[in-house]
């Protein structure tokens, strides 16, 4: 019976559930890879057996079973290179604790939103951000401590030193 679940990610329950896995990996079955794979080992499968001067039907027979193998083998490999996929994208708490400087001034204790650029995870982003503390101006180097809503950071102003230290 199962439920669904909300959130991306979550599981579709019940037929419709069922429906979409069996359409996702029938995918897999009916694409051009496997086609060809199943065509090409019915070919030598039925050759080989009638090489051996075995009846045709016992062709027909090993070709088949080599041609479904064939197929399945295949879209089993095509389905386990989807575990590879990912999208890039960078979540936004991943930049807590990063280092990096002011682009647009912030204005001081949370009166306006200003820009920062910092590195994360190899990338220099630019988010919007606010500060506790006093104003901070152009080139300033901050310290992300916290995340507002969904798309804004939390700085504080750190000295130069300190940002040499952490890159």
């Amino acid at each position: 019976m199962g439920g669904r679940v909300g959130r991306a990610g979550g599981r579709a329950g019940g037929r419709r559930g069922a429906k979409m896995a069996r359409t996702r990996w029938a995918s897999y079955f009916t694409n051009l890879q496997s086609i060809a794979a199943a065509v090409a080992f019915f070919g030598l499968g039925g050759a080989a057996v009638i090489s051996s001067g075995a009846p045709v039907w016992g062709a027909v027979a090993v070709g088949t079973a080599a041609g479904m193998a064939a197929m399945s083998g295949v879209a089993m490999m095509l389905r386990s290179m989807t575990a590879f996929e990912s999208d890039g994208t960078l979540p936004i708490d991943a930049a807590i604790g990063a280092l990096g400087h002011v682009y647009v001034s912030i204005p001081a204790r949370q009166a306006g939103r200003g820009k920062v650029h910092v590195t994360v995870r190899d990338r220099l982003v630019e988010y919007e951000a606010l500060t506790n503390g006093d104003a901070l101006k152009s080139g300033d180097p901050v310290l992300v401590t916290d995340i507002v809503g969904s798309d804004a950071l939390v700085v504080c102003a750190v000295d130069e030193p300190t940002l040499l230290q952490g890159n």
